[in-house]
């Protein structure tokens, strides 16, 4: 059961039942059986800390709240969500963001009605902020003249021919074409970007919450890439686009071209100010950050040759920003690195040029100052491209010779899914190499097959 605003209501299609509309819902609720209130109640007001009790049946209850939580805010610009779980003659009122969930204790609305009904009215009389809209992002209705402005842009990529569309640029156009399917519901000046469904969203609730678009920048009526997240917000944190304007300054090559970035204001989580201190958990900010490069995954490679090719130079990018901006990128893996292809005109000669971008700059460190202590307790990078050092010592300094080997671990893993090779166990090796992890205590550790 869902509650939504007036403007809001799924609107039923003659011959299909009405469904709950995840993109449209302000409030969800959750029913369980009087018989199992107990049993299915995701928390537990008896127990100290943390209130998660660890029973099977209440494991299940709260992976289902999670999931629900996360499908709404896949589908809808968030800041923050209100959801109620009905426990028989109980029930829970929990508020969500990217930090994770506060909830209230068991409230008897049979014998104190009073309570819910209070939360209710309240809820229903909060405006669309406080509600844990985001604001900053509208929604474009068909037919507006924003709207149309897309539909002529995909129109655009519709007319051309086969030929055409073998053009290193048609994929842009083919990404936001996608990303219109209506299946799939800073400055002082703003800047306005349009937007579809996700060209690629991290799923789950809690974290980072990446998501990419490919965008149509209203100003210019150029396509962009469109990066949509929830920044950990610590002091000594650099944000992504301050880190690739500082790059783009000093002329590094092979890396984004900054478009504009920003905090959005006054959204950023709150439910780590409720979390016991012994496990923080981290404040999230919301930002977003728009660049001119589009690129295709590096799994898109043709050859072996375009393959080293794309590497090689995210490497000497790599480089440069170490050397000429002092900065670290400390995440490198298969997704990070990219393939822009161009047509390029020279002399009246039309050529294909292909060149690698290094992305994904929200992890790095500056390495200029003596600041060398962790600016946060966790490993940093992606566990199947971490160098062996930093997975079987996770307090290990994160250091240039990690980024480099990581590189090394890129190759190897394109090379073993997507090219001949002698390799009889394909699933073991990767298993193996990339991905097993060991648990002694509280500590994790990998990287035996590196």
């Amino acid at each position: 059961m869902a509650l939504y605003r007036n403007e809001d209501q799924p609107k039923a299609v003659k011959g299909k039942p009405l469904r709950p509309r995840w993109d449209r819902m302000a409030l969800y609720i959750e029913f369980k059986s009087y018989g199992n209130s107990v049993k299915s109640d995701p928390f537990d007001d008896c127990r100290a800390r943390p209130n998660e009790s660890p029973s099977a049946q209440r494991k299940r209850a709260r992976g289902q709240l999670i999931a629900y939580a996360a499908a709404m805010f896949a589908r809808q610009q968030r800041t923050h969500g209100f959801s109620i779980i009905i426990l028989g003659e109980y029930a829970r009122i929990i508020r969500w963001d990217r930090a994770g969930a506060v909830f209230t204790e068991r409230l008897n609305y049979v014998a104190r009605p009073e309570k819910l009904a209070m939360f209710l009215w309240h809820f229903a009389h909060l405006d669309r902020r406080q509600q844990g809209y985001d604001d900053t992002a509208e929604l474009i209705e068909e037919d507006s003249r924003l709207h149309n402005m897309m539909m002529m842009k995909i129109a655009d990529g519709s007319k051309m021919s086969a030929k055409d569309k073998d053009l290193p640029e048609a994929y842009v156009l083919d990404y936001f074409k996608d990303s219109c399917d209506p299946d799939w519901p800073n400055p002082a000046k703003p800047r306005y970007f349009l937007v579809g469904r996700p060209h690629f969203a991290v799923p789950g609730m809690t974290g980072r919450a990446t998501r990419g678009y490919v965008a149509l920048d209203e100003e210019s009526n150029q396509l962009v890439y469109l990066k949509d997240c929830w920044r950990v917000d610590l002091p000594d944190m650099t944000r992504e686009g301050d880190v690739i304007q500082l790059m783009n300054n000093e002329g590094v090559k092979y890396v984004p071209t900054l478009v504009c970035h920003g905090d959005i204001e006054g959204q950023c989580t709150s439910t780590q100010q409720y979390w016991s201190k012994p496990n923080p958990f981290r404040r999230h900010q919301h930002y977003r950050l728009v660049v001119q490069e589009v690129g295709c995954p590096l799994s898109d490679f043709k050859h072996s040759e375009e393959l080293v090719k794309v590497i090689t130079e995210c490497i000497a990018g790599h480089a440069d920003a170490f050397v000429k901006a002092k900065i670290l990128h400390r995440d490198i893996s298969a997704g990070n690195i990219l393939i822009l292809r161009k047509m390029v005109d020279k002399k009246g000669q039309t050529s294909v040029v292909t060149r690698g971008l290094l992305n994904d700059w929200d992890l790095s460190k500056s390495v200029a100052d003596n600041n060398v202590g962790p600016r946060q307790p966790d490993r940093t990078g992606t566990w199947q491209f971490m160098s062996g050092h930093l997975l079987q010592k996770p307090w290990k300094l994160h250091e240039l010779q990690d980024d480099l080997e990581s590189f090394m671990h890129v190759l190897i893993y394109e090379a073993i899914r997507y090219l001949p090779h002698n390799c009889t166990d394909v699933g073991g090796f990767v298993k193996n190499f990339f991905d097993i992890a060991t648990k002694s205590g509280n500590v994790i550790t990998g990287g035996i097959g590196k």
